[in-house]
This record gives structure tokens, sequence and C-alpha cells, in this order.
């Protein structure tokens, strides 16, 4: 076609490629294959021309323009009437049974875009409106066709190719058809040309430093708020309020041994995979538990003793997390033994899913959590640190939600390397933040400053800084406490 250099040159003045751009032979290809190989939160597919396959498009399409006496503009634009009209039932219909199963819609489409002196026309005629086909389809195909001189990529030029998704071997990718790159300077195709050392040096400086941060944030919460908190659950009994605070710990190690698996092998499996997602689920759970934890409280406020619906929550929980955590996992690896791209779809499509969910149960809980502590309190409740959290948290379970519902419906093996690996990131940094917000509302000055006596050289003044809200309702439910009698369950 021509050279990289070129297409860089023309890039700075440009967004588009140049209308009158053409090319006197593209070579492409009955068949593609692809081979998936699940990159650090992006996908990268090789899609390689089979052997013996190949052909020549420009060639092919202007032998088939002199047998049909019609340039392929004519053909796409101003044709598909009259086929409607006789009753044909599509535009690739007519073109494969014209063209003895030789061409197809899509090899038209490529050759009056990249082809000769008659893809001028074409373009013009695009750019001027008057190309709009009957057929709905050859119009979604024609109209939707990239025209971004960046499409393929920010740093390696290619240009966009239209194919059908049934030309791709191995492919599990939604709809019929797509667009794929031609990629100049590797020679290669793929669904976008983000192969190069700009890419690889990024790739491995992100996955050092997810794994660097969650180790960090993982020692940090360990030392300064499970230990502390443990050494007080040993002594009360009141295992439940290390739940929370033990889900934030075990979420990060799982995403730590996830980043370590692809930084061992440069790739996802379904191992790393799980453990990636049990690290949002856990997360999740940690938050669910803080939640539980606050309700365990004002219900031993409100009646006194702890209620059977407090239990319920607890037990729930624990049913929830052996559900979704251990029995999913196992269902999708037995439902997708070896199609990778269908098993992340799966897990795409289920974790925005219990995402949401989570988020319309804790709206519900909070809400009635904040109902009962206004009649128990006259504390301006707004002003409270409980209050922000779960405004924060309700935001963040959101945007966890959205972000796999993004990837899920915009078939990720295609969608742009720069949005993917956003909405990656964005997903990996809502489900870091939720667990640091649970580890952060969870700690206790007051133990921490217990167990490490030598960080306490203050006076009792500076000892703890609970929170108002919280220590005012463990004040009423110890004295209530003083007139019932009842095994605590926590």
């Amino acid at each position: 076609m021509t050279n990289g250099a070129e297409l860089r040159k023309h890039a700075l003045n440009s967004e588009e490629i140049s209308p009158f751009f053409s090319c006197e032979n593209v070579k492409l290809a009955k068949y593609y294959e692809m081979n998936i190989h699940v990159k650090f939160y992006e996908f990268i597919n090789d899609i390689a021309l089979l052997p013996k396959e190949s052909f020549d498009i420009c060639q092919s399409v202007k032998r088939w323009e002199r047998i049909m006496n019609s340039s392929c503009t004519e053909l796409l634009c101003d044709r598909s009437q009259m086929m409607l009209n006789n009753g044909i039932g599509s535009l690739n219909d007519f073109i494969y049974n014209s063209t003895n199963g030789e061409t197809m819609l899509t090899d038209w489409i490529n050759a009056c875009q990249y082809c000769g002196e008659e893809s001028r026309n074409y373009k013009r005629r695009i750019l001027e409106g008057t190309c709009q086909p009957r057929d709905s389809i050859a119009r979604e195909m024609i109209l939707g066709f990239p025209r971004s001189i960046l499409y393929c990529g920010y740093t390696i030029f290619g240009f966009p190719i239209l194919v059908n998704n049934s030309q791709i071997v191995k492919s599990s990718l939604l709809g019929t058809y797509s667009y794929i790159c031609s990629c100049v300077e590797s020679k290669s195709f793929g669904p976008k040309c983000t192969f190069g050392m700009n890419d690889m040096i990024a790739n491995l400086i992100t996955r050092i430093g997810v794994t660097f941060t969650h180790f960090i944030l993982s020692v940090i919460i360990f030392f300064a708020g499970f230990i502390p908190k443990l050494g007080k659950v040993v002594k009360t009994k009141r295992f439940a309020n290390l739940i929370p605070t033990s889900c934030v710990v075990i979420g990060f190690l799982f995403q730590i041994i996830a980043s370590v698996q692809i930084l061992a092998s440069d790739s996802y499996s379904k191992t790393t995979l799980i453990f990636a997602a049990l690290s949002n689920i856990i997360s999740i759970f940690g938050l669910f538990a803080w939640i539980f934890g606050l309700y365990r409280i004002v219900e031993l406020a409100r009646a006194r003793k702890i209620t059977i619906s407090v239990r319920v929550c607890y037990i729930f929980l624990g049913l929830l997390f052996f559900t979704v955590g251990i029995i999913s996992p196992i269902v999708a690896s037995v439902a997708f033994p070896n199609d990778m791209g269908q098993f992340q779809m799966f897990y795409y499509i289920y974790l925005s899913v219990f995402s949401f969910a989570a988020l319309c149960v804790f709206i519900c809980a909070s809400l009635y959590t904040h109902r009962v502590m206004k009649q128990l309190s006259d504390i301006n409740l707004v002003q409270t640190n409980h209050v922000r959290f779960i405004i924060f948290s309700s935001v963040i379970l959101f945007a966890i939600s959205l972000s796999y519902a993004v990837l899920a419906l915009s078939q990720p093996t295609f969608i742009g390397p720069g949005i993917l690996t956003f909405i990656s990131l964005s997903t990996y940094l809502s489900s870091t933040l939720l667990g640091i917000g649970v580890a952060f509302m969870e700690f206790d000055k007051e133990e921490f400053l217990t167990l490490y006596k030598c960080f306490n050289k203050e006076k009792s003044t500076n000892s703890c800084e609970t929170s108002t809200l919280t220590t005012s309702l463990n004040q009423q439910t110890s004295e209530e406490n003083n007139t019932s009698s009842y095994e605590p369950f926590e």
C-alpha cells in the first residue's frame, strides 16, 4: 500500500485517511484465523491469512465489474433499490450469486474503499450523502466504515478492513461483521495495530505497578487493621467484626496472585481470570460485611438483643460467597472448557450483573439502617463518615458494574486499545478503592495503639478518633444490655 513514514506525516496533519488514498492491489483472504492470547488488561489477537486462501480483491472485483457492466460504486449505492424491487433478499446474496460465490458484499466495500480511481468517487459520494443503500446491513457497513487514520493504532498505523465474522476461524465475536486492521509496518492483520515495544514497556510497567501497589496495600492493611482487630476479637469472641478487613486482605492477595501469574506467563489463563474476578467479588463481600456489622449494632440498640434477621444476614453472606465465589467458576470452566473468549465474556457479564445486584441490595440495606439510626440518635447523619462512605461505595459499585457491562457489550476483542485499557484500569481502580474504603472504615485507632503500645506515647486525648455515631450507638447498646441477657452473635 504505502510506507509507515508517509502515514505518520499524514497523521500529523489530519485525523482521517485521505479520500485521495488508493491502492492498485489489496491482498486479503477468504478466511482468517484468530489466536487469542489475553495480555494484561487487553486482548491481543493475532489474525493471520490462512495458507492458499489469499486473493487480490482489487483484481477480482474489477473483473466482475467488467462482467456485470457496473462499477462497485453503482452497485453499492444505486442498484440496491432495483434489487429490492425485483424481490432479491439482500445485496450480499445478489453479489454472491452473481459472482458465482467468488466475492461477497464485504469484498466490494473494501474494493470501493481502497482500489484505484473508483475509490475517490465512492468516498466523495459517501461524504456528500448520496450513497444510501436501501439494504440496511449494507448501509451499516458502508456508513460505519472507519475513516480515522488512528483507528487501528496511535503509534503503529494500519487500515481498517471489513470482514464477515464467519470468515474468522476460532472466533466468538458477536454480530455479523467486524472491522479488522491491516498493519503496515508489521505486515500483519489484527483487531488493532498495537504490537510494538512501546506497548510492551507500558504493559510491563502497569503489571509491576499493580503488583507492587497491591502488595504494599496488603501489608499496610494487614498490620494496621487486621492484626489489631484480631487481637481484640480473640478477647471479645466477636469474630464477625473481623470479616470486613479479612475480605479486603484476601481480595488484595488474590489480585497479587493474578498479577504474578500474568508477569510469569505474559497472558491470562482461566486460573488467573478466576483469581482476578474473586478479588473483585471478595471486596464487595467485605462491603456487605461492613454494612451488616453496622446493621447488627443498630438492631442491638433497637431490640436490645441480636435479632434473627442479623443471623439470617450472615448466613446469607456465607451462602452467597459459596455460590458466587466457588460454584460459578466451576460452572464456567465446565461450560467453556476450551473457549477462553467465551469464558472471559461470561465473567464480564457475570461480574456486571453481580455488581449491579450488590448495588441494589447495598442501597436498600443502607436506607433501612439509616432510618433506624435516625430514630435512635439525634446526630446529623449526613455529616457522618458512614453516610459519606455509603454514597462513595454506591458510586464505586455502579462504576464497576458499568465497566464490565461496556466490556461485555462492546465486543472487547475489537474495541480500541486505549478504550479497553482505560475501562479495565477503571475497574481495577474502583475495586481497589472499594477495598481501601472498607479498610479505612474498619480501622480503629484505639485497637491499633493498644496492640502497638510503642506508638502510644501520647495521652488518652489522642488515643481514639472513632466515629461519633458508632460510639453513641455502642454506648447506648452497652447501657441497654445491662438489663438484658443474650449470647452475642458477633
